[in-house]
């Protein structure tokens, strides 16, 4: 794999393809060299979905000749490959839709003044939205995260639109905020999903989505319409102290454990929210005798 490639690409770069990772040994040198990394995926999102799509598919291309180079030229890769923009601020619209992501991102702390686009972008390593804030409506429709996704103490002030999201490894959306609807119907979480102690004031719509790890909605609360309908939770459920206002939606719901499935018509009961009725629990439904209505 050629350096030349590789600065081109990261002109920022030269004491790292000089010294590989090692250059980033000592902490300082470490955090100079994240601060420049940071500084010119900034100046390419700046510059437009264009600018962001160049870069990534030339440096996904890369890859196959990183993997079959030393191990030192695959470190440098993968540290290049990483897109971080953490702790920005963006004020017009973000659009990153079908971005590709090789190496993950970084959106860590970032606050988005208008609307973010991610539909169908690609992250192939880990990615963290962990404390960002958003003003207005963030779109995931179709979104893939090869890795771990965290969205932990997050603000959506707009409305979240992650229909069809695929996790495949666990997403986190713990102390989450969300101030407007937010939908994941259809999405998939093959490792997983955690709303411990997440807040949804507006309507949220799980509709057809599936768990394939653990689901965690302990201390969360639902204060609008929540709908699980057709919900597949192949693993765990666990709803201890979740807390809904609203009208619950369960329809169709299957849980691989039968107490999961009673967990949520209890916590739905002691909530004095309202509860439609029809769960099933492993191809057998089970129907209470009645509406738990506020």
């Amino acid at each position: 794999m050629s350096s030349r490639a590789l600065l081109r690409l990261n002109p920022w770069a030269k004491r790292l393809l000089r010294r590989g990772v090692g250059a980033a040994a000592r902490p300082e040198a470490r955090m100079a060299l994240r601060a420049m990394r940071r500084d010119h995926c900034v100046a390419l999102l700046r510059r437009g979905r264009a600018a962001v799509l160049d870069w990534a598919s030339e440096m996904a291309a890369l890859e196959p000749k990183a993997s079959a180079a030393n191990r030192r030229r695959r470190a440098v890769w993968r540290w290049l490959a990483h897109f971080d923009v953490s702790h920005s601020i963006f004020d017009l619209a973000v659009d990153l839709r079908g971005a590709p992501f090789p190496g993950g991102a970084d959106f860590s702390g970032v606050h988005f003044r208008s609307d973010l686009y991610f539909e169908g972008a690609a992250v192939r390593g880990g990615c963290r939205f962990r404390n960002a804030h958003f003003d207005a409506p963030a779109y995931f429709g179709q979104a893939r995260f090869g890795r771990m996704v965290e969205f932990d103490d997050v603000y959506f002030g707009g409305r979240l639109e992650a229909t069809q999201i695929v996790c495949g490894a666990r997403a986190s959306f713990d102390r989450a905020l969300s101030a407007a609807d937010a939908w994941f119907r259809d999405a998939f979480f093959a490792g997983g999903a955690r709303f411990e102690q997440a807040r949804f004031m507006s309507d949220v719509g799980l509709m057809r989505s599936r768990f394939g790890g653990p689901a965690v909605f302990d201390d969360a609360r639902f204060e609008a319409s929540t709908s699980f309908e057709d919900a597949r939770f192949s693993c765990a459920a666990s709803f201890h102290e979740t807390r809904f206002t609203g009208r619950v939606h369960t329809v169709g719901a299957r849980f691989t454990r039968p107490l999961d499935g009673a967990a949520l018509a209890a916590a739905a009961a002691r909530s004095m929210g309202r509860f439609q009725p029809r769960l099933v629990v492993d191809r057998e439904a089970t129907t209470p005798q009645r509406d738990h209505t506020a």
